[in-house]
């Protein structure tokens, strides 16, 4: 297999949060050709992981860690297609209740086996303290029906619904005295000021890891990640900027080596200060903004009036 010693992606971010852009990054990683099997994989991104924690959750950054450290009801697969992750089946009974079905060999990185009980503490919280809860307005509760099925009621339809729960904001997980317990392919096993280093969850129900530990690292600069990509083995560095890139070929430490420009992000982010609770008419004029190829977990009838005058704007998102 190649290394990614010979390979790194320029993402070209325009802001530092997005939650509506449909992405793939983390399938990108695993692509067997671009990993040494067995090894330590070594992640790096302009700023470090500020939070594990879903409900304080904010920030691309962290984002991406949780997409490790945590599972969701669905998940986007290789091919860029909503599907079900911990669910063995689901089915609308009507425009507002969702029936679902949890596998049965799908556990917590405790051992313990995730229940329908988990899922629904873990969605209304996040409804209740959820730094981005507004987003999720159209979920009105979790009804437990067994220890393996439940209904999700609505507030009104929403053709997003898949999407939404495959966000990392809507990751299932337990909290123990304080701590959280996970429920993704990894596992947080030590933090340092400006990384965390994750390992192979044991209780995790696919097997088929290409690594065995992951580091997560932030507060370096581009152009140090740069080199940085020339030196490490199994590395993969996100925030590049196309001036540090440059610098480098400039100087000969690009002399045989590809750079890959195919697979860039050109995501636009609406960031609010302090005020969550938008009406539904501010959100609609917000929403209205973003060209309608991205992925939004509000119905997309609700725009698509807004939109169709504004399709020429300046503002778009491209969703994968």
């Amino acid at each position: 297999m190649k290394n990614i010693i010979t390979k790194f992606v320029i993402f070209f971010l325009v802001t530092i949060t997005s939650f509506s852009a449909f992405e793939s990054e983390i399938n990108s990683l695993f692509d067997e050709k671009n990993l040494e099997y067995g090894n330590t994989l070594i992640i790096e991104q302009e700023l470090k992981v500020e939070t594990i924690d879903p409900v304080l959750l904010r920030d691309t950054y962290s984002k991406r860690a949780m997409n490790y450290i945590y599972a969701q009801l669905f998940r986007v697969n290789k091919d860029n297609k909503i599907e079900p992750y911990l669910l063995s089946e689901y089915k609308y009974n009507d425009e507002m209740e969702m029936y679902c079905k949890l596998r049965d060999d799908i556990y917590f990185s405790n051992g313990d086996p995730i229940t329908a009980q988990d899922v629904k503490i873990s969605i209304e919280d996040y409804l209740v303290k959820g730094y981005m809860n507004t987003l999720y307005s159209s979920i009105k509760t979790i009804q437990v029906l067994s220890d393996k099925e439940f209904l999700i009621l609505l507030n009104y339809p929403d053709n997003r619904l898949e999407v939404g729960l495959s966000n990392p904001l809507m990751s299932i997980l337990k909290r123990v005295d304080n701590e959280i317990i996970t429920s993704g392919s990894y596992v947080v096993e030590e933090t340092y000021p400006n990384y965390i280093k994750l390992k192979r969850n044991e209780f995790y129900f696919e097997k088929d890891f290409f690594v065995e530990d992951l580091e997560i690292k932030g507060e370096l600069s581009s152009y140090q990640r740069v080199i940085n990509s020339l030196n490490l083995h199994n590395y993969f560095s996100y925030d590049l900027y196309k001036e540090d890139i440059d610098t480098a070929r400039k100087v000969g430490a690009l002399k045989g080596k590809e750079v890959l420009s195919d697979t860039i992000y050109d995501i636009i982010s609406l960031v609010f200060g302090k005020e969550k609770n938008y009406s539904l008419e501010e959100r609609k004029a917000l929403e209205s903004l973003i060209n309608r190829e991205t992925t939004t977990i509000y119905p997309t009838e609700m725009f698509r009036k807004e939109a169709s005058k504004l399709e020429k704007k300046i503002y778009q998102a491209r969703s994968y």
